[in-house]
């Protein structure tokens, strides 16, 4: 379920129910993310935190009767071993911990690929 605010951002230009649920939901989650960093920097531990976000699959695509996701240019999707459904989006946020003027690394990360040593690098060991 997402809030009927979210939803109704999209109601004019998305026509599709699951669309416009799915849209909502993403916009609810950036706004999350963004009240969850504000206080992060309110209370001084922006520079001192890493925030991982990663996903459990690749999208849906051949499982469901509409797909509005797409895993190019990988093959296959969620329920797949093809590239399309263990590589995921994943994103590392970590202020002043990478490469000069740079506070996120975005990847493609595989199911169950430790993160260990990514971390380790974002921690500066």
């Amino acid at each position: 379920m997402v809030p009927q605010r979210y939803k109704d951002q999209y109601s004019t230009h998305i026509k599709d129910g699951q669309e416009q649920t799915f849209a909502a939901m993403v916009s609810a989650m950036d706004e999350g993310i963004g009240n969850i960093t504000k206080a992060l920097e309110a209370a001084g531990l922006a520079d001192n935190t890493i925030i991982v976000f990663s996903s459990d699959n690749g999208a849906n695509v051949g499982c469901v009767s509409h797909v509005t996701a797409s895993n190019y240019p990988y093959r296959g999707g969620k329920r797949s071993i093809y590239e399309g459904g263990i590589r995921s989006p994943s994103f590392i946020w970590a202020r002043g911990r990478l490469a000069p003027h740079r506070q996120t690394l975005s990847f493609t990360s595989l199911i169950g690929c430790p993160l260990f040593g990514v971390l380790l690098v974002c921690k500066g060991s």
